[in-house]
């Protein structure tokens, strides 16, 4: 993880404030459940789904060596902004657009410029929410805040280290979101419905331990383990298909890992190397596509291009900047550009874990990827290894078996 420079009080003060108003949500990185499937429990619409972006800003959850941790600095790098006195105006304008008035909107921009970075995102959530009841309460060590209305109930408590949330949907599936983190290494996450029929409890202990209990119907499942990286790495397809979907879908900001459908995506488009003149072609049909007279062809042509955002994101890049682009066909680049903003994060796990230069890691991910994809993965196999096996995975499998090193096993987190 890259550090940043330290930042002065009142500047990092002025660079929470913009962001608590200004700042647009992100969209998260799994797909929900297919629209022309049954939903699965968990999965339903709802207004933690309608507000998972700005949950997210509130719940990210990190690596700390093996374990897992409420992601605390991601408050602070959520805003960005020059000074005090360029926030203080910023947000006196905001105010006044929503009705307030400018004497009210000074006043309460000032006091906003004092809040603490996680009390900035709860406001912004609420914001979000389009909530206006509210209360508060504040002492040397303790701060606790909480709104209801508009389809979602809230609440935030922090003493010392520790963190407290809640959130509850006030209408259908009536979900509630429980979190808590000691500080100490303690994490504590439940999510269940209304009805019963869906529990998650995910529960971290302050040695490591992990464990992890769900109710979908008549489905159950227990898991323990020794810890966050022992847990994946025997349940890496539990953990990326099941469990990290479903947090990421009521907004709990997750961690990327290797098995991550967008981090094999990325991999994917760095050994394809440079786009073809031929992708060049067929990315700008789809974007021309995105402002078609037919909305069935405009949406598979969004989704063609979120989906494959890895190997395009140039030519998306390149288009959003064009001035001439349509209001609907503009309209959708940036939503896909929303979709995927998570990519710098993707990189940049793909350097720490040198992901493509991991034999063991590519030749698991041989298994599972089309013929299309093989060939890449192939060749950089044989530029790594010095074997000339042809795309057939299962002798590539065979020879890691025969020929890998008592060293960490592919796939396996750090």
């Amino acid at each position: 993880m890259v550090e940043g420079k330290a930042i002065a009080p009142s500047r990092r003060r002025a660079k929470l404030a913009l962001g608590a108003i200004f700042l647009l949500s992100t969209c998260l990185a799994w797909p929900t459940a297919g629209q022309d499937k049954p939903v699965e429990p968990g999965f339903e619409k709802g207004k933690l789904h309608e507000l998972a972006g700005s949950i997210s800003q509130l719940l990210k959850l990190t690596r700390d060596g093996k374990a897992l941790r409420l992601d605390r600095r991601h408050w602070e790098k959520e805003f960005a902004a020059d000074t005090d006195a360029q926030a203080l105006k910023k947000l006196e304008e905001e105010l006044v657009k929503r009705g307030m008035s400018k004497e009210w909107a000074t006043r309460h921009a000032r006091q906003v410029l004092k809040s603490k970075p996680v009390e900035l995102i709860f406001a912004k959530l609420q914001t979000a929410a389009g909530s206006s009841g509210s209360s508060a309460s504040t002492s040397e060590n303790f701060f606790a805040k909480s709104f209801r209305g508009n389809g979602l109930t809230a609440r935030i408590r922090a003493f010392g280290a520790s963190f407290y949330a809640v959130l509850e949907e006030e209408n259908a599936p009536h979900r509630r979101l429980e979190f808590s983190d000691d500080g100490r290494g303690a994490m504590r996450l439940i999510l269940a419905d209304k009805s019963g029929k869906f529990v998650l409890a995910v529960i971290q202990n302050r040695q490591g331990g992990f464990s992890v209990a769900q109710i979908s119907g008549n489905d159950r499942r227990t898991e323990v383990a020794e810890s966050f990286q022992d847990f994946y790495a025997k349940r890496r397809r539990y953990v990326d298909g099941t469990l990290f979907p479903l947090l990421a879908h009521v907004g709990m900001g997750l961690p990327w890992t290797v098995c991550n459908p967008k981090v094999e995506q990325a991999v994917l488009a760095r050994l394809r190397g440079p786009l073809t003149q031929a992708e060049v072609r067929q990315a700008e049909t789809l974007i021309r596509q995105l402002n078609d007279d037919v909305p069935e062809r405009r949406e598979r042509a969004a989704e063609a291009l979120s989906a494959n955002f890895a190997r395009y994101r140039d030519t998306i890049d390149k288009a959003t900047k064009d001035a001439s682009n349509p209001p609907e066909a503009a309209s959708r680049l940036k939503k896909i550009v929303d979709e995927n903003a998570g990519q710098d994060g993707i990189e940049e796990f793909l350097d720490s874990r040198k992901l493509t230069e991991d034999a063991g890691y590519l030749i698991e991910l041989l298994q599972e990827v089309g013929p299309g994809d093989r060939d890449a993965i192939v060749k950089a196999l044989q530029r790594m290894t010095g074997q000339k096996l042809a795309s057939d995975p299962p002798a590539w499998q065979k020879w890691w078996e025969q020929n890998r090193t008592a060293t960490q096993p592919a796939g396996k987190p750090e």
